[in-house]
């Protein structure tokens, strides 16, 4: 390199970068010396690359002069900060790869809730079932129509539950292959180790080139000498290069491998799985309009907004009612309107937000949700002497889960409030918002177990003075 032009920057890890290097002319050199190296450098010449498809750099050798159509050889400082460049991205990937499986496997603590809320909607389809099975004893409407339906019922319920266990069973292969990759990728901060310490060597010695060709008579010997280590290093770290860059790319397709095998697996069950109830309700056919329009009785006609005829005489308890229907219509807008979207946001996956993150926003919020949802569905069917027991039966239970959000409150608003300073996170709550402009705030959601605690207890407190204990 003439000394008039300038050096390419040097990309290097952990060390300073070395000052514009000026080499002494190649005629101080010794013939042998000279001749030595350029038939080393004509062998990598003539040795092609072979470039891998990966998401980094392509590190060609050969490049093109910006003012003329001819071809140039890269320079050894060019070369490493290609290398340089092209691990460095691909240990990022690696790095954000990690993360994704570990925030993947962190999910699995959340399982036994989920468990739980599957358990419970386990006993609401029972007792359907038995709603069901009391009809058929009354006699109303087709007993046949309403006895195959009821069985029709029972074979999707059972169907439900042999598809969800087959889920889990694949969502474990997931869980322990995810697993297996972070084990076997916990040292991938290592992998360059070696060339990062080529990086070194190499800069030493061209920096010892360097001062020697600033003398005024240079010992020819050591210049060699130098130049030599120089190349060696070089060398090298091309080959350091190599085998980094090709340890990656196998993390990175292992990781691939590991979604990919999975995903696919997930996805052929879940197929078949709605082809079979497709074709459990083509068989029914003109059976399932039959079933719409049958007198099932009024014990099972009620919904979520209609409350028993009984409670026209006693409109303390209507108030009770709706402010359970508000608060269990609520918790679910805010786990699947807002918990739901924020967990599936791709634009989260790279703001920094993890799972814990979003389930310290939401705790407690899916218990409260089934907990009222509960108290709702027995208010349904309630008699006047058994609508106070709803809630004294499970004084306990709602004792347990206010006590726990209460307690997780403080630090569910303080990361609510540090959240809404990432642009992806508000951005990604704002657009849920302007949805529905009737929907409520998410803020809102969040404290609204306290309000509805607050609107309750004056109608108990009416009904603790005014009813026979």
């Amino acid at each position: 390199m003439k000394p008039s032009e300038k050096s390419p920057e040097l990309l290097t890890t952990n060390i300073k970068r070395p000052t514009k290097p000026q080499h002494l002319p190649m005629k101080v050199k010794s013939e042998s010396t000279a001749s030595m190296f350029d038939e080393l450098k004509a062998k990598k010449r003539e040795k092609a690359r072979q470039r891998r498809k990966t998401l980094a750099l392509n590190n060609s050798r050969i490049s093109f002069d910006g003012s003329s159509s001819v071809k140039k050889e890269k320079s050894p400082e060019e070369v490493i900060a290609d290398y340089s460049k092209e691990i460095d991205a691909l240990q990022n990937e690696i790095k954000v790869a990690r993360e994704r499986c570990s925030a993947i496997v962190d999910s699995q603590q959340n399982w036994k809730t989920f468990l739980e809320g599957f358990e419970a909607h386990r006993n609401q389809m029972l007792h359907l079932k038995e709603n069901l099975d009391s009809v058929i004893t009354r006699d109303i409407g087709s007993r046949a129509d309403v006895e195959e339906s009821s069985e029709f019922m029972g074979d999707v319920y059972l169907k439900s539950f042999d598809n969800f266990a087959e889920q889990m069973r694949t969502t474990k292969v997931l869980f322990e292959s995810l697993k297996n990759y972070i084990e076997k990728t916990q040292n991938y901060q290592k992998v360059r180790s070696e060339f990062d310490k080529l990086i070194v060597a190499f800069t030493t010695a061209d920096g010892k080139l360097q001062k020697m060709n600033k003398e005024k008579r240079p010992d020819i010997n050591k210049v060699g000498q130098f130049q030599q280590q120089k190349e060696e290093a070089f060398t090298a770290l091309e080959s350091e290069g190599e085998k980094a860059v090709d340890a990656y790319v196998e993390m990175y397709n292992l990781f691939l491998t590991s979604l990919l095998h999975s995903s696919v697996d997930i996805s052929d069950k879940v197929q078949r799985e709605v082809d079979n109830w497709k074709k459990m309700v083509k068989d029914k056919g003109e059976k399932l309009n039959v079933w719409k329009t049958l007198n099932i009785g009024e014990t099972v006609k009620n919904t979520s907004d209609e409350f028993p005829k009984w409670m026209e005489e006693f409109p303390i308890f209507i108030h009770i009612s709706e402010e359970e229907n508000h608060m269990t219509k609520s918790m679910e807008q805010c786990v699947v309107k807002y918990a739901k979207s924020l967990l599936c946001s791709p634009t989260l996956a790279t703001s920094g937000l993890s799972m814990a993150d979003i389930n310290l926003i939401f705790s407690d919020i899916e218990s409260l949700h089934m907990l009222h949802g509960e108290i709702v569905n027995d208010i349904l069917i309630s008699k006047p002497e058994t609508f106070i027991d709803i809630f004294y039966t499970r004084i306990g239970k709602i004792y347990e889960v206010y006590k726990r959000r209460c307690r997780r409150f403080k630090d569910t608003m303080k990361k609510l409030n540090e959240c809404l300073k990432i642009t992806q996170f508000k951005e990604t709550v704002e657009s849920i918002n302007n949805q529905n402009a009737d929907q409520p705030k998410l803020i809102e959601l969040l404290t609204l177990p306290f309000t509805n605690l607050n609107n309750l207890h004056p109608f108990f407190t009416i009904l603790k003075n005014d009813l026979p204990e």
